[in-house]
């Protein structure tokens, strides 16, 4: 029968397995890593403990910065209140506004304000410096004005609160009550340059209509003038339009013709009176018109009644004549 072949394998040589994948022996196991370990236990206990000291070291080392921090709302339109037209001043959305207010609240001259009145170019916690710098400083100095302002800038945070039109300005410094009396005196300085900023909007508004009112005062006395000028020319006086010669005369034209469409109705209807009377009656008819003279119509009233008297002292004295002629004419008959 035959014999088989067998060989050991080599040690360190990959195993080829049916699946056709190979795994290769290592010298290094972990249980290797473990003695190593165990032998290098107190090295690795000593620097965890190094590690450890110079954490805590840095950590109670390292200077405390203190954080204050404020809010303030920005309502939409409310720098543009004593606008003089009705477009509105900002053609953009709110989140525009807010940046712009941002950029106002960290400009130099904001902050060079809060520099003076806080005479921070002074101050030795602003400064991070054991002792305020001698001689003292001055705002007026260029390059102190620059650093000044600059570290102010640099330490201010000035962000927008998200989907609110709030803004939140913070400051850090190692001392708690500068920097919480640094973002109370940003908010009240912007609060103040707001105010201001409309004030002096409203006094120009107020010089620009001043002016304008002049210009038009003068118009319209400069109008009057002419106006006085035409009416003189055409001999109309009076500074009230509704009181003057031709509208007067015109009243008055007014009132005549009605008074005399009055008469003439009143004429009218005496007529028609009159024109259906006996003739005999008419004299005793006709009344003179209340408030009026007599006229002629007296005087004619008058020479009839000194007519009727004249014509009955004729009568009497003609009666006894009469009778004598009666009285002849009788005895006459009588002796016939």
């Amino acid at each position: 029968m035959g014999s088989k072949n067998t060989q050991p394998p080599h040690v360190g040589v990959p195993e080829t397995n049916q699946a056709g994948f190979s795994t290769t022996v290592t010298d290094t196991t972990l249980s290797e890593a473990l003695i190593v370990l165990r032998k290098r236990k107190l090295v690795l206990i000593i620097a965890v403990l190094l590690g450890l000291a110079y954490g805590i070291y840095k950590a109670e080392s390292q200077p405390k910065l203190y954080e204050a921090y404020g809010r303030i709302q920005v309502r939409s339109g409310s720098s543009n209140e004593y606008r003089v037209s009705a477009v509105q001043a900002y053609g953009g959305d709110a989140s525009t506004k807010l940046l712009s207010e941002i950029e106002i609240i960290k400009s130099d001259s904001l902050m060079l304000t809060v520099c003076r009145e806080m005479d921070l170019a002074n101050n030795a916690d602003f400064l991070e410096k054991p002792t305020a710098p001698q001689p003292r400083a001055n705002l007026s100095d260029g390059e102190t004005r620059q650093d000044t302002v600059h570290r102010l800038q640099s330490n201010l945070h000035v962000t927008i609160v998200a989907k609110t039109d709030i803004i939140r300005i913070s400051y850090s410094s190692l001392n708690a009550k500068l920097s919480s009396d640094i973002v109370n005196k940003v908010i009240s300085d912007y609060v103040q340059r707001s105010y201001q900023t409309r004030y002096e909007s409203s006094q120009r508004a107020s010089v620009w209509l001043s002016g304008t009112l002049d210009g038009l005062r003068q118009e319209v006395e400069a109008s009057q003038e002419q106006m006085l000028d035409m009416q003189r020319r055409l001999g109309i006086l009076g500074f009230d339009p509704n009181h003057n010669q031709i509208n007067e005369s015109l009243d008055d034209l007014s009132r005549a013709a009605g008074a005399a469409k009055l008469a003439r109705i009143i004429a009218e209807a005496r007529y028609r009176v009159v024109s259906g009377m006996d003739p005999n009656t008419i004299e005793g008819t006709i009344e003179l018109t209340p408030g009026t003279a007599p006229g002629e119509l007296t005087q004619l009233r008058a020479q009839l009644a000194g007519a009727k008297a004249s014509l009955r002292h004729a009568g009497v004295f003609a009666r006894p004549e009469s009778s004598a002629i009666q009285g002849i004419e009788g005895s006459d008959r009588r002796a016939r």
